[in-house]
């Protein structure tokens, strides 16, 4: 199963710890672990579990420890990799750092149908590499088990993290798989119990607020159907699809970033 970046979920957190990357790069801060890490949780991003002590008093004791053993430095070097696979980021030898044209448009823009628009590229658009070099695009897979299998167990879209790369053979195998207990996925993966539970942190939380899926329970359920074709990513929706309370979505269109805010759609 790949690795894949697993401290926060929440679009908000990420958000924020963007900013902090460009307050570090418009420092001309290298963007070390340990300058990354101290400042989000300067910036209240990371926080400790020891709320009576303030965030100095914090640093210092985290510096008695291993670097192994600083919880900080662990969330900057995740968040950092998240950034780089979401192609936000690019850290240089000298570890400074260059934000991508859609990072700044994302940090920058005020219209929340749009910064959904960019968070939504940008996870479809990320690719994971493995251990023999083949590219999987793991948003993507976790969307098509939801739409292909509704109701899956949301544990099972850890799957979205075992595919090698993006055939329809290597598909049907994650399909085979969702079909076994999270008991035998474990197994026939050689997954450990902590590897799995990591697998499932984000993935799922994120396709819930960007609209692309909902969960009841334990279960996961397509709200659209993703499309990607040559030119564009869009998402549609039934016209008699409603969430749990029975209000109908507002229905996607196929829009791009710099268009979405033109003639905007609501019901």
């Amino acid at each position: 199963m790949k690795n894949f970046p697993h401290q926060f979920n929440d679009l908000t957190k990420i958000f924020n710890a963007l900013l902090t990357v460009k307050q570090l790069i418009d420092e001309e801060t290298a963007l070390k672990d340990e300058n990354f890490g101290e400042l989000l949780t300067r910036n209240l991003i990371y926080t400790y579990r020891d709320k009576t002590l303030s965030v100095d008093e914090f640093l210092a004791l985290e510096e008695e420890k291993p670097k192994a053993n600083r919880g900080y430095l662990t969330v900057a070097r995740d968040i950092r990799r998240l950034f780089e696979l979401l192609g936000f980021l690019t850290v240089f030898e000298d570890k400074s750092g260059s934000l991508s044209s859609q990072a700044i448009q994302l940090l920058a823009s005020p219209n929340e149908l749009v910064k959904r628009e960019l968070w939504k590229n940008s996870f479809l658009q990320l690719g994971l590499e493995g251990t023999d070099g083949e590219i999987s695009h793991p948003y993507r897979i976790l969307l098509k088990l939801v739409q292909d299998k509704p109701g899956i167990e949301t544990k099972k879209l850890m799957l979205a993290l075992e595919a090698e790369n993006d055939s329809i053979e290597e598909y049907e195998r994650i399909i085979d798989l969702s079909e076994l207990t999270l008991e035998e996925i474990l197994e026939s993966t050689g997954t450990s119990e902590s590897m799995g539970r990591n697998a499932v942190k984000i993935l799922p939380g994120i396709a819930e607020q960007l609209g692309d899926i909902e969960r009841r329970g334990n279960n996961a359920f397509p709200i659209g159907r993703i499309v990607i074709t040559e030119d564009e990513i869009s998402t549609e929706i039934p016209s008699d699809a409603t969430n749990p309370e029975g209000v109908p979505y507002s229905q996607y269109r196929p829009v791009t970033s710099g268009t979405i805010a033109v003639d905007p759609i609501f019901n």
